[in-house]
């Protein structure tokens, strides 16, 4: 007598199809594995943290060797979710950005996706500088 299979088995762990997948030829078994998804459509795109101190002049985070490389983009780490960029600009500052750039078909940078976003420029307020001197000659 054979023992009974578990509740919720399927009819391939009866007939003990795993076995049998060792012996299938390879075009037997790509006919018999699932269909591959289609990739995502955000499947090109990655991030980059860098930081900008000028529209010519970026250093490019490399989270591997927790190092900066300056104007070398493909040395950057590239981050598949926008949510672990932020999280790593987060820890290194609030000067550094995460900017989106394209891979081509091996998965590599392609320089010209990135849009290198302007660095805020810093206006002075007017307000004149107080000497110690001109507090001295008040107090007088």
């Amino acid at each position: 007598m054979t023992p009974r299979p578990p509740k919720g088995s399927t009819i391939v762990t009866i007939l003990g199809a795993e076995d049998l997948a060792g012996d299938m030829s390879p075009s037997l078994r790509a006919l018999t594995a699932p269909p591959k998804r289609p990739a995502p459509p955000g499947a090109r795109r990655r991030y980059v943290v860098a930081q900008v101190l000028h529209q010519t002049f970026v250093l490019y985070y490399n989270a591997a060797e927790h190092s900066y490389h300056t104007n070398a983009p493909r040395q950057a780490t590239l981050f598949r979710r926008p949510s672990i960029a932020r999280a790593v600009q987060q820890v290194l500052g609030d000067e550094h950005a995460v900017i989106p750039c394209a891979v081509d078909a091996r998965g590599q940078l392609d320089p010209a996706s990135l849009k290198i976003p302007r660095r805020p420029t810093v206006r002075a307020t007017g307000r004149k500088r107080s000497s110690t001197r001109s507090h001295e000659r008040a107090a007088r």
